[in-house]
C-alpha cells in the first residue's frame, strides 16, 4: 500500500526540479536549439543514397517553431549546392527538450540511493534521445512521402500508413512524448519487484525461511 509522505516527498521533489528545468531561462532555449540541430545534422545529414538533409534555425525568427528541416535530391543540386528543397518547422522545445526534462525529473525525485538514481538518469537520457533521434526521423519519413517530386523513395502502403498515424500521434500531441518519458523513467529506473511501489520507499526482501531475531 502506498503511503502519503513518500508520495509527497516524491511530488515536491518532482515538481521542483521540473520547475527548474522548464522555465525559461535566458539564453537557454536558443541553446539547446542550436545544439539539437548540430546533433541532428551529424545523424541525419545523409538520409539514403540521394538525400541531403540541413537542421537550420527558422529564417522567419519564429521563437515558437524556432527549427526548420530542409530535404532535397543530391543528384539536383546545382554547383552552389542549391537546388528545390522541401522543409517541415517544429518546435525543438515541445519535440525534444520538455520531454527530456520530464524524465530528468522524474528520475532525481524518485526515492532511490543517489548510486541508483546516477545509474537510471544516464540510462534514461541515452534512451530518451534515442526516441528523439527517432522522431526527427519520422519527420524526414512524412516530408519524403509528403513530397514525392523530390524523387528519393516511396514507402509501401502500410509503411505510408504507419507514419501517418506515429507522426500524428507523437508529434500533434505533447502528451503522447510525456507517456513515452514516463515509461522510460520507469524501465530505467525500477526494478521488476519494484514496480508495484513506484512512489514509496523500497524495501528489502527477506527470505520466507529466515529465522527472525
Amino acid at each position: 500500500m502506498l503511503r502519503a509522505k513518500p508520495i509527497l516527498g516524491f511530488l515536491g521533489r518532482f515538481l521542483l526540479v521540473f520547475a527548474l528545468l522548464a522555465a525559461p531561462w535566458p539564453g537557454w532555449p536558443e541553446a539547446y536549439a542550436r545544439g539539437l540541430r548540430q546533433a541532428a545534422q551529424a545523424v541525419y545529414g545523409s538520409f539514403g543514397s540521394q538525400g541531403v538533409v540541413v537542421f537550420r534555425p527558422n529564417p522567419e525568427k519564429d521563437r515558437t517553431l524556432d527549427t526548420i528541416i530542409y530535404v532535397g535530391n543530391r543528384d539536383r543540386l546545382d554547383a552552389r549546392q542549391g537546388g528545390p528543397a522541401a522543409c517541415f518547422t517544429f518546435n525543438s522545445r515541445g519535440v525534444a527538450y520538455l520531454p527530456t526534462a520530464l524524465v530528468i525529473a522524474l528520475v532525481l525525485a524518485t526515492g532511490l540511493p543517489w548510486r541508483r538514481r546516477a545509474g537510471a538518469l544516464g540510462w534514461a537520457l541515452v534512451w530518451m534521445h534515442l526516441f528523439i533521434a527517432g522522431l526527427l526521423g519520422l519527420m524526414l519519413f512524412k516530408i519524403v512521402d509528403t513530397h514525392p517530386w523530390l524523387g528519393l523513395f516511396q514507402l509501401p502502403r502500410l509503411g505510408r500508413q504507419m507514419v501517418s498515424i506515429l507522426h500524428e500521434i507523437l508529434l500533434t500531441y505533447s502528451g503522447a512524448r510525456s507517456a513515452v518519458a514516463v515509461l522510460i523513467w520507469i524501465l530505467a529506473t525500477f526494478r521488476r519487484d519494484e514496480w508495484i511501489g513506484l512512489l514509496g520507499e523500497t524495501q528489502p526482501t527477506t527470505n520466507a525461511g529466515e529465522s527472525r531475531r
